[in-house]
């Protein structure tokens, strides 16, 4: 357990503070022994995404939050091996301003069985949406 330190948190938490970490690490936060929510901490950009965006019914639906002092561009990146090209509706801002909060919404399309996944990163060209869509191990 050298690598992990644990810190309980009780009373009202009114008021302001602040926790300083390490340049990486976890925060989690918890209800007794239960994970409500988990962060993976990196030094970066001030941007707050989610760290896991759910495909339901075909469709995610997500925030971006910009706590940075400049606007940042917001791209697509697609990976996979589909045979189709209109696998993905997407719905995105093309940048994020500086204390803004940039609204997602990406729809799978198609009829292909295709195994899908989406994440986001953020470095000092801007807020990135990756897109996977690959055939399962069986072929399209």
């Amino acid at each position: 357990m050298e690598d992990y330190s644990a810190i309980r948190l009780s009373g009202g938490f009114e008021g302001n503070g602040y926790l300083e970490m390490g340049p990486s690490g976890w925060l989690t936060v918890c209800d007794e022994s239960t994970i409500l929510e988990a962060y993976t901490l990196m030094e970066g950009l001030d941007v707050i995404f989610p760290s896991t965006i759910a495909i339901e019914e075909g469709r995610a639906y997500f925030q971006v939050l910009n706590r940075e002092e400049m606007s940042l561009p917001v791209t697509v990146e697609w990976f996979g091996n589909s045979p189709d090209s209109g696998i993905w509706n997407i719905s995105k801002p093309d940048s994020i301003d500086s204390g803004e909060t940039g609204t997602f919404e990406i729809e799978s399309t198609g009829d292909l069985p295709l195994e899908r996944s989406i994440w986001i990163t953020a470095d000092p060209s801007g807020v990135i949406v990756h897109l996977s869509a690959r055939c399962p191990l069986g072929g399209c």
